[in-house]
């Protein structure tokens, strides 16, 4: 009875990452027309995540329907894998904004870090003082300008 489930599984994995890893080149595509490009370091990593989720959900035993762990555990590693990156480049972008306010000698009253999508290596760092914001934006793969 899991046999056939597994295939389905396999087959329906094989699918998405046919349709999924080519994406990251259209979209970077698209960015450079709109003047927001992407790195190529980006986009190959995009391609390697994209692998590496759909084939641990498909070619895995949790990927399987005849398992007592049911969706639950593909679901949090789709997260997990997900979210990691977007963490540490946060921490990153942030830990950035933290050194020109220092180099600076702002004194903010807040700071922050958003991201540019599609890219989670572009981001625009703000700081709020009481005499107005200072806008910063920077590109994780490259060095800081300010340093």
């Amino acid at each position: 009875m899991g046999e056939p489930d597994s295939l389905h599984a396999k087959r329906r994995a094989l699918i998405m990452w046919v349709i999924f890893v080519p994406s990251p080149f259209f979209i970077a595509a698209i960015a450079r027309i709109v003047g927001a490009p992407i790195s190529d370091g980006a986009v190959i990593t995009a391609c390697l995540l994209f692998s590496l989720i759909f084939f641990a959900s498909g070619f895995s035993r949790l990927g399987s329907s005849d398992q007592t762990c049911h969706v639950e555990p593909r679901r949090l590693r789709s997260r997990v894998c997900l979210s990691h990156p977007r963490f540490f480049a946060h921490r990153a972008a942030l830990e950035r904004v933290k050194k020109f306010v220092a180099l600076e000698r702002i004194h903010p009253e807040a700071i922050g870090a958003l991201p540019y999508p599609p890219s989670i290596l572009n981001w625009d760092g703000l700081v709020r003082t009481s005499r107005g914001v200072y806008e910063m934006k920077m590109d994780l793969s490259k060095k800081a300008s300010f340093q």
